[in-house]
């Protein structure tokens, strides 16, 4: 993941989180609780991801989508996706959460299969890496 992407996907807030369940009906909800940990894992915390989360259950699959207003950059990445509801992750994730006074149901750890730049013109769709 470029510095760029990273960037986007670290302060841009909200973005959108695609999913698609086992019959083909897709889900899209917008999510503000995401932290690159790297390259290739990003951590999404469930608060209240219903149909998100019974999505990624049945597919492991989901798609980000970060979309920069003042620079109009825009990027998609597509990854396989794991739920998780203990560990050293899920403790450190969800605790922010709940002191906040959100749930912290679980984690949605993502790995990063594919980037897409989807930034309006010539090269919208293009695959980066």
């Amino acid at each position: 993941m470029s510095s760029e992407v990273l960037e986007l996907f670290t302060n841009v807030k909200p973005i959108a989180m695609a999913t698609c369940s086992s019959e083909n009906v897709p889900n899209v909800a917008y999510i503000a609780s995401q932290v690159v940990l790297s390259d290739t894992e990003i951590v999404v915390v469930d608060n209240y991801l219903k149909k998100t989360r019974k999505n990624i259950e049945e597919t492991g699959k989901a798609s980000l989508l970060v979309y920069d207003e003042q620079t109009r950059k825009s990027y998609q990445l597509l990854c396989s996706a794991v739920i998780k509801e203990s560990g050293e992750l899920f403790d450190k994730y969800t605790k922010i959460h709940r002191e906040r006074g959100r749930p912290g149901k679980a984690i949605v750890l993502l790995h990063v299969k594919a980037i897409y730049n989807q930034t309006p013109g010539d090269d919208a769709g293009t695959r980066i890496t």
